[in-house]
């Protein structure tokens, strides 16, 4: 089970997306046109989606390089995997006496390492956007500093979100469903595909992803037949295939997308010899 500061609707100011979240909490920290904020992730590819860019971008100069003009640290943890240099990020934030920021859009219950806190936890403010994990709209900004929020609120209007604090409240029991489910698809394609990571209790998956030489064909391959049940992804040029492993698939579905998977695994490698 995840430790201490676990319980994510605290000091929260709810939005109607990530978004949202992004631009509220950097319109709030006056950062400007002139400034930059350094973006480091989990894989460290070169691509950082757009809704992170472009919404910085609204502010000022997002930024793979520390710098004079760095005003904010924006830490990602990618597909539910914690980013491990975030204790060391903190460390910096500190002496440079800026802001770290977290974006937890693919996660909200994964923990920074065994039997430690919660992904969120050590920086000033968090980002989520809920939907990527819950069946919701909504966004959300964390604040760390429970004197802070107050100070916030007096600028914003708060949008309490009864939707999202319910499944907050599942939000554990949405975690060891999306282990289980990962899992099973581990067991059931390894005779097929190679896994992409493996993952341990602390860790909430965000999707499904084997490695794969030639990732654009796979898709395109696997979403030709299956799209209209499954859905096959390709993530931030790396060479791997993504597919759900939603806490709301039944057991049943799990084990249909898995048969899928090596079907399609099957195909390609049938069509390569030919």
């Amino acid at each position: 089970k995840n430790t201490k500061n676990n319980l994510v609707s605290d000091n929260i100011y709810f939005t109607k997306d990530g978004k949202e979240a992004i631009n509220k909490l950097l319109w709030y920290l006056n950062i400007e046109r002139k400034d930059e904020v350094l973006i480091v992730s989990t894989f460290d590819t070169k691509y950082v989606s757009k809704c992170v860019t472009c919404s910085i971008f609204n502010h000022a100069k997002p930024s793979k390089v520390l710098s004079r003009k760095t005003k904010a640290i924006y830490a990602i943890h990618d597909h539910g995997f914690p980013l491990v240099s975030t204790l060391r990020l903190r460390r910096l934030a500190n002496k440079m006496k800026i802001p770290l920021i977290e974006d937890c859009a693919h996660s909200v219950t994964s923990n920074y390492a065994d039997n430690a806190s919660v992904v969120g936890t050590e920086s000033d403010y968090t980002i989520y956007s809920f939907r990527k994990v819950f069946p919701t709209s909504s966004g959300g900004v964390k604040f760390n500093n429970k004197d802070e929020f107050i100070e916030f609120s007096k600028k914003v209007q708060i949008k309490p979100s009864l939707e999202v604090l319910w499944h907050l409240s599942k939000s554990f029991k949405y975690h060891e469903q999306r282990i289980a489910n990962y899992s099973l698809l581990i067991e059931l394609t390894k005779e097929k595909t190679q896994v992409f990571r493996a993952i341990s209790p602390h860790t909430s998956p965000y999707c499904f992803s084997i490695i794969h030489p030639n990732p654009t064909l796979f898709r395109n391959l696997f979403n030709r037949e299956n799209e209209h049940i499954f859905e096959c992804v390709s993530w931030y040029g790396l060479p791997i295939v993504s597919f759900p492993c939603h806490q709301l698939i039944p057991r049943s579905k799990i084990i249909n997308l898995a048969e899928l998977i090596n079907k399609t695994a099957k195909k390609y490698t049938d069509e390569n010899m030919d």
